[in-house]
């Protein structure tokens, strides 16, 4: 893709993702950061809350190929620590 379109895209991605929420970060393949996809460009958080429902975590990844755009939304994966582990793991008490 060339130079001036991923400068626009660049653009729009930062204005459409404030006006929804989005928070975007860009990626670096190291430390406590994996990437589904490793030639990501935009990696983005959201999270949904509601009075009804638990909240709920979503990430983005978002990468340029040729003349393509490529994006993936998936929930965030949970980390489970010792302080939420009661709620999933459930240990029979004997």
């Amino acid at each position: 893709m060339k130079n001036e379109n991923i400068l626009l895209l660049n653009k729009i991605i930062t204005a459409k993702s404030s006006k929804l929420g989005f928070e975007i970060m860009k990626p670096a393949h190291s430390g406590t950061v994996v990437s589904i996809l490793r030639s990501e460009d935009w990696h983005l958080f959201r999270e949904i809350r509601s009075p009804i429902v638990p909240y709920l975590s979503l990430q983005m990844s978002i990468c340029v190929e040729n003349k393509a755009v490529r994006s993936l939304i998936f929930p965030s994966p949970i980390i489970i620590n010792s302080g939420n582990v009661g709620q999933f793991v459930r240990l029979p008490i004997l």
